[in-house]
């Protein structure tokens, strides 16, 4: 056995020993490392989000405003819109027609022309009148042939029952009977059919009821368009004017088709006056300082009596919004910079103009609020009402 190691071992050892202590020296500079950046960064980055809450007040009002004059001068826009619909013909009428032609009258009784008087009767078999239009004269018969003529009648009761073929055979009622069988009447030519029904028909107030609708509706269409054209910086009169043109009308015959088409132009005009003319108004209603909170901002408004030939009217206005004392962002970053947040908190709260003050802070927290403004974000809260 060796009690005393030998010198080349304990030289190994202390070797061993002075690198694991090199080590960790290394290690605990690289850990300070580290966490002075990681503090460097956290300082760098570090920032407040300060949400303030002005206090408000209510603000309602209704004003008559006369437009047309210095304060509120009036500006008369036009638009000329084209447009053309088709429209059904909603009106009907009984049309009744008597059946008329010629029908060749004989008598076989004389030699001698015999006068017959304007109207005669003829009636048919299956008891159809019919009457003369006019009077005629029945030529005399020869010997071996009656003497006949060709008459124009008309029936005595409109609808298709009249119109009768060419093979009827007619008696003629107004002669005496004893003489009645020398008589009679064949071979009817239908030149007008007899008809009973209800057909389409247009008239003139429903021509001007399609007008009037066409109308409107290209009236609307020029408002709109004159709203969007100048909606943004105007107020705009809602009722306007138009002067209108009708370009075409296609009209059927009665009875031809079951719709028409009108073709119309408008040139359509409205009155309007400056939003920023109002809203300098309103502002100046205000204590001095304050402002309106946009958002909560109503206003409805109405043009009255206008004259478009003067360029003047009236218009009723309300409004009503919430409204605070107005407040430079900056400024109150600067008055905070570098406090606590309870002491930031107690000097944005102590001030008449704010209610409530809230801070959040980011990546993770202290409780100073950083003494660089570019490092503090500030935003105006409202409450929703």
């Amino acid at each position: 056995m060796i009690d005393i190691k030998p010198p080349s071992f304990n030289k190994r050892k202390k070797e061993s020993e002075s690198k694991k202590s090199s080590k960790s020296r290394w290690l605990l500079v690289a850990l300070l490392l580290v966490f002075l950046a990681l503090s460097g960064a956290y300082f760098k980055y570090y920032r407040v989000h300060v949400e303030v809450w002005p206090a408000t007040e209510s603000f309602s009002t209704t004003k008559e405003i006369v437009i047309g004059e210095d304060d509120f001068p009036s500006d008369i826009f036009k638009e000329v819109v084209e447009g053309k619909d088709d429209f059904l013909v909603k009106g009907k009428k009984k049309v009744e027609v008597k059946a008329e032609g010629v029908l060749t009258v004989c008598q076989n009784m004389s030699y001698d022309p015999v006068p017959i008087r304007e109207g005669t009767r003829f009636v048919s078999e299956d008891g159809k009148l019919f009457n003369g239009k006019e009077a005629f004269t029945i030529p005399g018969r020869t010997e071996n042939e009656p003497g006949c003529t060709e008459v124009e009648v008309i029936a005595a009761e409109p609808g298709e029952d009249y119109n009768l073929s060419s093979s009827a055979s007619f008696s003629l009622p107004g002669i005496s009977p004893d003489l009645r069988a020398n008589y009679f009447a064949e071979s009817l030519q239908i030149e007008t059919e007899g008809r009973k029904d209800e057909v389409l028909y247009l008239d003139s107030d429903e021509i001007s009821e399609a007008e009037d609708i066409l109308s409107e509706k290209l009236f609307e269409k020029g408002k709109t368009v004159l709203r969007k054209k100048y909606g943004d910086d105007f107020l705009v009169d809602g009722t306007g004017q138009y002067n209108s043109y009708v370009l075409e009308r296609s009209l059927p015959q009665e009875g031809e088709k079951e719709e028409f088409k009108i073709e119309m132009k408008l040139e359509v005009e409205i009155m309007t006056t400056k939003k920023e003319k109002l809203d300098t108004f309103f502002l100046e209603m205000l204590p001095e300082g304050h402002v309106f909170y946009d958002e909560s901002s109503e206003m409805s408004y109405s043009f009255s009596r206008t004259n478009f030939e003067t360029g003047s009217g009236e218009m009723n206005v309300q409004k009503s919004a919430q409204t605070y004392e107005d407040m430079r962002v900056n400024d109150l970053k600067r008055d905070v910079a570098g406090m606590s947040f309870e002491e930031a908190r107690y000097k944005l709260e102590s001030r008449d103009s704010i209610s409530e003050a809230r801070f959040r802070f980011y990546p993770f927290g202290l409780s100073f609020v950083p003494g660089n403004v570019g490092r503090i974000d500030l935003e105006l809260m409202f409450d929703k009402n």
